[in-house]
């Protein structure tokens, strides 16, 4: 039998839109010391929102931006890191480590 989501789905475009945006795969990043995958990275954009607060800091320590460090400033894009932000900000700068559009600094 059809779930809520596909009933739902099936008679709303924007609905639609956006679980096939949610379902967005994301490319690994990779830890330049080890070549290692965090195996919390998020898999999808779905998997990205979320994101726990422990798992945020864990991402940012396992790719050098929570605790500077010889690699820090290798990566494409790195951040500063402070664990006293808040949720959506660590989000953000997540986000914008790993490449997603929008997550740049408010202006």
């Amino acid at each position: 039998p059809p779930t809520f989501s596909s009933r739902r789905a099936a008679n709303d475009a924007v609905f639609r839109e956006k679980l096939q945006q949610m379902a967005l795969p994301l490319a690994s990043l990779v830890q330049l010391s080890t070549g290692e995958v965090h195996p919390r990275f998020p898999g999808t954009l779905l998997n990205f929102w979320l994101l726990t607060d422990a798992e945020l800091e864990s991402l940012a320590h396992f790719y050098h931006q929570r605790t500077p460090s010889r690699w820090t400033f290798h990566y494409p894009c790195p951040i500063t890191w402070s664990s006293d932000l808040s949720l959506e900000e660590k989000r953000r700068k997540i986000g914008k480590f790993i490449g997603l559009r929008g997550c740049e600094s408010p202006v």
